[in-house]
């Protein structure tokens, strides 16, 4: 269900910052809004057709939310600094009463939109396959070329390990050098898998040491996860700017009057209750 409800809600949440509620003409909101709808409709088609990373309708649909969303952000900051200049004003805006709640928002909106771009090209293109790899041989996987180096024994500071070498390419560029292992504490005899791991901002690469298979063969699972820390970084974004509208001075000074009122109210009733 929240699947999908989501889309309604980013779409009402690229309105608000441009909306006036009970006085806006949607005549005019429409007008405001319509660089955001043809570009937000334009990369949302382009990402659903075959000519980006095998096409997918979902990320495009992912895609058009997102840049729906940003694009409304953007028009919302040239609408407010329209007639503020340079980083002074906008430093003066940012203390000014209520702003924080304002910046907030669009920190947290922005997040939303990373967020959503995360977890949906996981899902959709996210590549994992288990192998059988022997010293020397190469495996194309998700436009990247593993190099299987073989496995050489080591020993830790509390545990002897298989450990395996993988080098990944990008065409003739070393992009990732990852050490999976297989490890076998001295407290136990059970072993634990150490996955090898490469991360990025646009994608992480992790290879798995799975069993020896002879001759020198190890069996590997490969595993591609692109934006995969875009989801974490939508989740701090959207934090931070729920802690930064939360620090308006206004919602402080509206618990303050709150409290003020109740002890009042307090203080009238049991004055008229000694008098009686």
């Amino acid at each position: 269900m929240f699947v999908i409800f989501t889309p309604f809600l980013v779409v009402f949440m690229g309105l608000g910052p441009l909306a006036r509620w009970k006085r806006q003409a949607p005549a005019d909101l429409l007008r405001q809004l319509r660089f955001a709808l043809a570009m937000s409709l334009g990369s949302g088609i382009l990402l659903a057709l075959p000519l980006f990373h095998e096409g997918s309708i979902w990320a495009g649909l992912a895609v058009l939310l997102s840049v729906w969303l940003l694009s409304s952000l953007v028009l919302s900051l040239r609408q407010r600094f329209r007639y503020r200049k340079g980083l002074a004003a906008i430093w003066r805006d940012f203390g000014a009463r209520g702003s924080r709640s304002y910046y907030g928002m669009i920190l947290a909106h922005f997040g939303v939109a990373v967020f959503i771009i995360g977890v949906t090209f996981v899902t959709q293109f996210d590549v994992e396959k288990d192998v059988r790899m022997s010293p020397g041989q190469s495996l194309e996987l998700a436009g990247h070329t593993f190099l299987f180096d073989g496995v050489q024994k080591i020993k830790g500071p509390n545990y002897n390990a298989d450990r395996g070498t993988i080098r990944a390419f990008k065409g003739q560029v070393e992009v990732a050098l990852l050490h999976p292992e297989k490890r076998t504490y001295l407290v136990q005899t059970k072993p634990m898998t150490e996955a090898g791991i490469n991360a990025g901002f646009t994608r992480d690469i992790y290879v798995s040491l799975g069993e020896a298979l002879g001759g020198g063969d190890w069996s590997l699972r490969l595993y591609y996860k692109p934006f995969v820390r875009w989801i974490w970084l939508g989740g701090i974004l959207i934090a931070i700017g729920g802690l930064l509208a939360a620090s308006d001075r206004r919602y402080r000074l509206a618990a303050l009057r709150k409290t003020a009122a109740a002890s009042a109210a307090v203080g009238k009733r049991l004055a008229s209750e000694g008098s009686t």
